[in-house]
């Protein structure tokens, strides 16, 4: 075999350092074609997990506050004192709202929630929400006069 150089049998050293480089090359691209696939299947499972906990959170909430303003809604309806009381006006008004909060969150859609509408809904029920909880029911906070640790 002859080199580029004349000689028979000696391999030309740019022959050698052009193979060497092509090895780097494909070992290189092989390196980025097997990293962009484990990227894109951790990134899937990523995704799927961050969408899994997101919705959880999501329904954690909506499942709240269904159940706050339904045990709510109970206990206006059949107060503790005595089943012969006859419900004030203020009571009613609260019965009202209650249920107009309730009617926000059954109007939640889970099923389409690729079009965005799903968050408008929840920052709805949220701003509901806070809007007739505070003003229906009021705790009762007592501040602690000594707290020792």
């Amino acid at each position: 075999m002859e080199g580029k150089n004349g000689a028979r049998g000696e391999p030309d050293v740019m022959d050698v350092f052009d193979s060497l480089l092509e090895h780097e090359e494909r070992s290189r691209e092989a390196g980025v074609s097997d990293g962009n696939h484990q990227g894109e299947v951790d990134g899937h499972m990523e995704g799927f997990a961050f969408g899994w906990s997101k919705g959880w959170e999501i329904i954690t909430e909506i499942g709240f506050y269904k159940g706050y303003a339904m045990r709510f809604r109970d206990r206006l309806i059949h107060p503790s004192s005595s089943i012969d009381d006859v419900p004030s006006e203020g009571t009613l008004r609260k019965q009202q709202a209650v249920s107009s909060f309730l009617d926000v969150i059954s109007r939640i859609s889970f099923d389409d929630i690729k079009n965005g509408a799903i968050s408008d809904d929840i920052l709805l029920a949220r701003r509901k929400f806070k809007q007739v909880f505070p003003n229906v029911y009021s705790p009762r906070i007592t501040v602690a006069e000594e707290i020792s640790f």
